[in-house]
């Protein structure tokens, strides 16, 4: 057998393996969506504060890694809302940092944070 052969085999053998952990991905991640989470964040750096991450799963991608929308307002004041279109961390089996809650608190907090940048924009006008 050739190499090129080979390399033709191994390659279809590694593209279906990839194929069959996706639709596994797909399934399991599917079932959460629509689930709310909180985790404590500090950017990784143990000297500062910790506040909360808020993430929603709204969908899943075709490889089957979660889609999420997530807010936070950092030790800094600085607020940040973005859309993630590949977020590994949030796939079934990776999220033993995070705090499961009800859509009612995650929109709560979303209302609540955007209300105290609102006050402190019109501070500064």
């Amino acid at each position: 057998m050739k190499d090129t052969e080979v390399i033709k085999r191994y390659n279809a053998i590694v593209e279906r393996n990839e194929r069959t952990k996706a639709k596994l991905r797909i399934k399991q991640n599917s079932a959460n969506i629509g689930k709310c989470y909180r985790f404590e964040n500090s950017y990784g750096c143990l000297e500062r504060k910790t506040w909360w991450l808020y993430r929603r799963i709204i969908g899943v991608t075709e490889d089957g890694w979660p889609i999420v929308v997530e807010f936070q307002t950092d030790d800094d004041g600085k607020f940040s809302c973005r859309k993630d279109n590949y977020c590994m961390i949030m796939s079934v089996g990776n999220m033993s940092d995070c705090e499961e809650i009800s859509v009612n608190v995650f929109k709560h907090e979303f209302r609540k944070q955007i209300t105290t940048m609102r006050k402190k924009f019109m501070m500064m006008m």
